[in-house]
């Protein structure tokens, strides 16, 4: 496991770690996601099929390294107007998500990705509800995303984290907003854990 050391600037910005445990009984540690995750962001870049990568570009993009990187880059962020937080297994990541924040309007855009083989299992839900956890403790009042319009699973996922949702409709593509004030948290059990246990696997 890399080191999950965080910038002492930012300490008091980035929530816990938590290790979830999955429905059919996987373990799945939920963290703040680091630079150095880059790597492993790239591994999970070529493990996507390309309608998972479709859904996610809106474009037919190729496995080529060049979007293998945009995919790492996810993970810089300065964990006050940007946030990013990843699921990982065994060693690898399956999943992140992020979003990035106004300041003038604490509004934030948001988007997930999750490896296929973990699609379907209750991940993106846990992690994208963290990850809203997250950005109302750093005062984000309204969520935002662009969905495609086909992607249903997408706006299953979001449905089932809010209250109340609006959504615009444009050209095959979804604008959904809500406010923060009607997330629903996950009554999934997770297990918080300290920084220091987790450096002590390196």
């Amino acid at each position: 496991m890399a080191s999950l050391a965080i910038p002492a600037e930012n300490s008091q910005r980035v929530g816990l770690p938590a290790i979830v445990v999955l429905r059919d009984g996987s373990s799945i540690l939920i963290r703040a996601a680091i630079l150095t995750d880059g790597e492993r962001l790239q591994r999970m870049f070529y493990r996507l099929s390309p309608t998972t990568i479709y859904r996610w570009c809106f474009l037919p993009v190729p496995s080529l390294p060049r979007w293998a990187q945009t995919l790492a880059n996810i993970a810089n962020v300065d964990y006050q107007n940007q946030y990013a937080m990843v699921a990982s297994y065994a060693g690898e990541i399956i999943g992140i998500a992020r979003y990035d924040r106004n300041p003038a309007s604490q509004e934030a855009e948001f988007g997930i990705v999750i490896e296929d083989v973990w699609q379907r299992r209750g991940l993106g839900k846990l992690l994208f509800g963290r990850l809203i956890a997250e950005a109302r403790r750093h005062q984000v009042v309204t969520f935002t995303a662009m969905i495609l319009g086909e992607n249903r699973p997408a706006l299953r996922l979001v449905s089932s984290l809010f209250d109340k949702l609006t959504i615009h409709w444009h050209s095959g593509e979804c604008q959904v907003s809500a406010s923060m004030d009607t997330f629903k948290p996950d009554a999934h059990t997770a297990c918080a854990i300290s920084w220091d246990y987790l450096r002590s696997f390196g």
